[in-house]
């Protein structure tokens, strides 16, 4: 009887072993099968060997890592844009920043930011996203520094934003942040409340004055061609008038030193047709004339009385 039941129980304890002896096989397969992990497309990730870094660039894909606590991975999103809002200066909310010529101005001012380096983003800074809004108030501090109020306010924002990129990054690639900047925008930008209806007024005076100036010069483009295509046809008629004058008056001449050589030549010609020309210059202007023909045998004399309508009368005349 005891002897079936040592039998027993040795077969028990076998059994019981069996069980664990898979079991442990079977724990230690699925401890070194959790050593596989996957990167994303949009990932990159950072492999460490007891906290040493062993590969910072592990590209997508399926990949391989001894389990933890001998590795680790640490994946990083590389094209998810981020974004950081600045909108105080100090600890503060809705503090103020001052201007160069010494105004008071609220603004707001958004971030967009990219990881470009995963090892100097984990390794070698400390809470970059800290470092990065420090950075970015110190720039807007600087760029606002640089400009007045009035500035500011209208067509500054395009610069301070410009500014405060390239700063931005200049100065975030000297603390090594792993970071890009690849957007930077001044959503609000204002004077303090209790003075923002006078600005507004001026703002709006100054864009009235940028408004007139666009409309003359937009003006002026439009009429200052005409104004230039008249000039050179009026030129151009005057060259032409010019040139025309000078043929007339040379065609003149030669007529006149032509009459001029023939009166020389014939004078008594010409005085009997300056003779004939001035009677008929004359006659022209006079509105009843007579014609008169003397006869020699004494009889009474022939008149003729002509006018400008053609009517003609014949009287007897007789001298006394």
């Amino acid at each position: 009887m005891s002897k079936s039941i040592h039998d027993t129980f040795q077969k028990s304890i076998h059994k019981t072993l069996g069980i664990y002896k898979w079991v442990l096989i079977l724990s230690i397969a699925l401890y070194f099968i959790s050593g596989i992990y996957s990167v994303k497309s949009s990932e990159m990730a950072i492999l460490q060997r007891f906290g040493k870094m062993i590969d910072d660039k592990i590209q997508p894909g399926i990949h391989y890592a001894l389990p933890w606590p001998i590795d680790s991975v640490k994946h990083i999103p590389m094209r998810k844009v981020r974004r950081l809002v600045i909108d105080d200066f100090t600890q503060k909310k809705n503090a103020y920043s001052i201007t160069g010529d010494n105004h008071l101005i609220n603004l707001k001012c958004v971030i967009q930011y990219t990881v470009t380096d995963p090892s100097a983003y984990i390794f070698k800074s400390d809470q970059p996203e800290i470092i990065l809004k420090e950075l970015t108030a110190q720039a807007l501090i600087h760029a606002l520094a640089r400009m007045t109020i009035d500035e500011a306010l209208t067509r500054g924002k395009t610069q301070i934003a410009s500014f405060v990129r390239e700063h931005l990054q200049d100065n975030l690639v000297k603390t090594q942040t792993g970071l890009f900047i690849s957007f930077v925008e001044l959503s609000s930008i204002e004077p303090p409340p209790y003075v923002k209806r006078y600005f507004s007024d001026v703002v709006e005076s100054q864009m009235d004055k940028q408004k007139l100036i666009h409309e003359a010069e937009s003006y002026r483009n439009k009429t200052l061609p005409d104004a230039k295509a008249d000039a050179a046809k009026i030129l151009e008629d005057a060259h032409g008038y010019h040139r025309t004058s000078i043929l007339k008056a040379k065609a003149d001449t030669k007529g006149f030193n032509k009459i001029l050589s023939s009166v020389n030549h014939n004078k008594k010609a010409t005085k009997i047709t300056l003779y004939r020309e001035t009677i008929e210059h004359i006659v022209k202007k006079v509105k009843n004339f007579h014609l008169v023909q003397l006869r020699s045998d004494n009889k009474p004399a022939a008149r003729i009385r002509l006018n400008k309508k053609g009517n003609r009368n014949i009287d007897p005349w007789q001298k006394n």
